[in-house]
């Protein structure tokens, strides 16, 4: 946080700090506290809208369906009356033309078989449905038929009781002398008579019958008027004269439309039946896009009734939220603030205020960038980076601030970054605290530590040279046990004098005293020297090393000798920590303009526990008074601090039972091109 921006005076309050929805009940099952939770939730007002607009749209549906229902029945009702009206016109003119041709009956006084023959037979391929002509004499036999050829069993036939009871008196009064036709049914063959009393100088002359096929009478109005939309009965008397079925489908029987036609002395019932088919092309998608619409609409409702709501006690929640929030953060013992990414201050505490020096709007006038000291801009900057990267959401950090009196505070950064949403970052919650006490016993423990080992390690020099001489060439006249005293003493002055210079070392770093001599070198070269320099303290555990051939070619910046302090110690570990007998690789693989160096082993793995804190201060996975391996617990922090101070990176990879390696990164050079070859001398001898 350590970039300019404008300041604000408005601060919003950290999400930690706000309600995040429903309160969240234990479940428990039972149907009393489902009830309980759903009473208690934003549930009730939106399921209320939702059944509203869904009853409205369960109405306005059925109502569209209705109305359907009646547009579809009117329908069937208008083609229902065209098809009476067609029959009965249909069947009236025949009957005109049966009553014409009995007027033509009467005004001749009888009619010559041969002239009735001519004037039937005319008729009859004039006009569909009609059969035959019969004449039928006073004595209601048939006499005459036309077509005579197939109907000869016609004549002598008598006429259906039933029909010369029916056939009315003659009726002198009537024009010609002629009554009205009027029907009668022959039951059994599909087919009904016409008959037409004649009269003959004013006496009955029998009657002129015609024979009628309704199926070929109706056939013509099934073609114009049925075709495959209608089922068509005509019925009389509980018998059926006529039906036209459907070639395919079912018909909508709750549709159907009833009417009678009235033909003379007859009445006919016509059904009429819509095909499923039919009713179908007139229905629409209306009702069911109102159905759906509506259904959505309840849906959408209730949904933005259920957000505000959850809006309304969010903003209930909020508020309380951030009064708890400002309450805290003002009375809080340590300096707080929110930044946004930018780093500029948009809300800062009365702590932070009496740490830096400044009044309120003083800091929220200025950033992080102009309070915070030249030497720590670069490493906060790194920080915010990564943590606006996403590499991690909060970062801590020992920097130092100007007051403002000018005096330099050191404190401590904690900041967590706070995201929208949608993932944005928002602003950082910092966390300011005043170390400045701490920082100084730091300084008096780290110079009593580098006096103590600066004033120790000139007499354990000369301690480690005496001991060494009377433990060498010295000690072959001493008793076994003198020898094996001075095996210890030398063994733990040689201990004590790596301690200090490893305790000097870590004060040299973090004093930024310690001196690098970069310079270029090949990595095959300096990795060598750390493995012949460790050989004789690996045979001693009985491990061996082994290392892998490296590309002469590659070429690093480092301190060599600093580097091979680093490969050092990291092949002491691997070799302490690797049964005896093991034995330890060493090998380089270069990929995107990097090198990683790798030191391999076979032992027991690093435990979970320690993993996080392997490369702080005396830090060891096993601290026992017993344990196999020795060491300080400083060789991989100070590791880490060399590599870093090169501009490098260093890390490990674990298994439990299956060993570790430990690997160093560095950037690579450019290759060098090869240099051409020398000329060669020509020979004395040969002149070439």
């Amino acid at each position: 946080m350590s970039s300019r921006g404008n300041p604000s005076s408005t601060p919003p309050v950290p999400e930690s700090a706000t309600a995040g929805g429903a309160p969240v009940l234990p479940p428990e099952g039972t149907l009393l506290t489902l009830l309980r939770r759903v009473a208690g939730s934003d549930y009730w007002l939106p399921l209320f809208v939702f059944i509203g607009v869904a009853a409205a749209t369960a109405t306005l549906y059925q109502a569209l369906r209705e109305r359907e229902r009646a547009v579809i029945t009117m329908v069937v009702a208008e083609r229902s009356a065209k098809i009476r009206e067609f029959i009965g016109s249909k069947t009236a003119n025949t009957l005109q033309l049966l009553s014409r041709m009995g007027q033509r009956w009467d005004a001749a006084g009888g009619t010559p078989y041969e002239q009735w023959r001519a004037d039937t037979s005319h008729h009859l391929n004039q006009l569909a449905g009609i059969k035959a002509f019969e004449w039928v004499d006073a004595s209601y036999h048939v006499r005459w038929t036309e077509p005579s050829a197939g109907n000869e069993q016609s004549v002598g036939r008598a006429v259906h009781p039933d029909a010369a009871q029916a056939a009315p008196p003659h009726n002198t009064a009537a024009p010609g002398g002629t009554d009205t036709p009027f029907l009668d049914f022959t039951p059994g063959n599909g087919t009904i008579i016409a008959y037409c009393p004649l009269s003959k100088h004013g006496h009955s002359d029998g009657l002129l019958a015609a024979v009628l096929s309704l199926d070929e009478l109706f056939a013509r109005i099934a073609r114009r008027e049925m075709a495959q939309d209608f089922e068509v009965v005509i019925s009389a008397r509980e018998q059926t004269l006529f039906r036209h079925p459907l070639p395919a489908g079912a018909a909508v029987a709750s549709l159907a439309d009833h009417g009678v036609v009235e033909v003379n002395n007859k009445a006919w019932r016509v059904t009429v039946t819509p095909a499923a088919e039919f009713v179908a092309s007139l229905q629409t998608l209306l009702p069911e896009v109102a159905l759906g619409l509506g259904v959505l609409i309840a849906l959408l409702l209730a949904a933005l009734c259920r957000a505000e709501l959850i809006a309304r006690r969010h903003v209930g929640a909020l508020a309380t939220s951030e009064e708890t929030f400002r309450s805290a953060m003002d009375s809080a013992s340590i300096g707080m603030a929110l930044v946004r990414p930018d780093g500029g201050f948009m809300r800062v505490n009365p702590a932070l205020c009496a740490l830096l020096g400044y009044q309120a709007q003083e800091l929220l006038g200025t950033d992080l960038q102009s309070l915070t000291h030249p030497e720590d801009l670069e490493r906060d900057r790194q920080c915010v980076q990564r943590t606006l990267a996403g590499e991690s959401g909060r970062y801590r950090l020992e920097k130092r601030y100007f007051h403002s009196s000018g005096r330099t505070i050191w404190t401590l950064l904690s900041a967590s970054l706070v995201r929208d949403s949608g993932g944005r970052p928002r602003y950082f919650v910092a966390q300011i605290q005043d170390i400045g006490e701490q920082k100084e016993v730091e300084r008096l423990k780290s110079e009593f530590v580098s006096v103590v080992s600066h004033e120790l390690r000139t007499p354990l020099t000369s301690v480690r040279g005496a001991l060494g001489l009377m433990a060498g060439p010295l000690a072959v006249d001493l008793p076994h046990k003198f020898r094996e005293l001075l095996a210890i003493a030398h063994s733990n002055c040689e201990r004590l004098i790596l301690l200090i210079n490893d305790i000097l070392d870590i004060d040299k770093v973090a004093a930024g005293k310690m001196r690098f001599n970069m310079q270029e070198a090949r990595l095959a070269d300096i990795t060598r020297r750390a493995v012949e320099a460790i050989q004789t303290y690996a045979h001693r555990y009985q491990v061996g090393i082994e290392l892998a051939p490296l590309d002469p070619q590659l070429r690093v910046t480092v301190d060599e000798d600093r580097f091979v302090q680093v490969v050092t110690n990291l092949l002491s570990n691997a070799v302490k920590f690797s049964p005896r007998g093991a034995r330890v690789r060493v090998d380089a693989r270069a990929a995107d303009g990097w090198v990683r160096l790798r030191v391999v082993d076979r032992g027991a793995g690093i435990p979970q526990e320690f993993r996080a804190r392997i490369f702080e201060k005396f830090s060891q996975a096993d601290s026992s008074s017993g344990r196999r391996a020795g060491g300080t617990g400083l060789g991989l922090h100070i590791s880490r601090q060399i590599i870093e101070h090169m501009q490098g990176r260093i890390g490990f990879e674990t298994q439990v039972g299956r060993g570790t390696t430990f690997w160093v990164e560095l950037a690579l050079l450019p290759a060098r091109a090869a240099a051409p070859p020398l000329p060669q001398p020509r020979s004395a001898l040969t002149g070439s």
